[in-house]
């Protein structure tokens, strides 16, 4: 079976990260939506002019997880541009940041379109 790598010298906090899901005490998943684990290239907009290239760690219908180039603070609020093929777009919270690593709630859910063209 293959395992998983990450990037060098990018750890994940207890909990999160690659294959890692909150659960309750009796087992059961508490994620509404499951997430897909990734590693792509994206950008996000943090203001007018300004841009920060990171990695798109894993996905889901309503957040994601990244990974930045080097420790920042991050808006309270985003744009995460997700183009590849085509132009996606998401207006984003900041849940929680750890490091290098940040947790991400989209504020318009992905359609099912781009849900099948991202969550492969």
């Amino acid at each position: 079976m293959p395992t998983q790598c990450s990037p060098p010298d990018i750890t994940h906090p207890p909990g999160r990260g690659f294959g890692t899901m909150q659960v309750a005490q009796d087992g059961q998943e508490l994620r509404r939506h499951a997430r897909h684990d990734m590693m792509r290239r994206v950008r996000l907009q943090v203001g007018p002019t300004s841009f920060i290239d990171c990695i798109l760690r894993n996905i889901s219908k309503n957040g994601a997880m990244i990974a930045l180039p080097e420790d920042m603070d991050l808006p309270a609020r985003f744009i995460l541009d997700l183009s590849g093929n085509i132009a996606v777009k998401r207006t984003c919270e900041l849940v929680w940041q750890e490091g290098r690593l940040a947790g991400l709630r989209f504020s318009n859910n992905l359609s099912r379109y781009e849900s099948s063209h991202f969550l492969v």
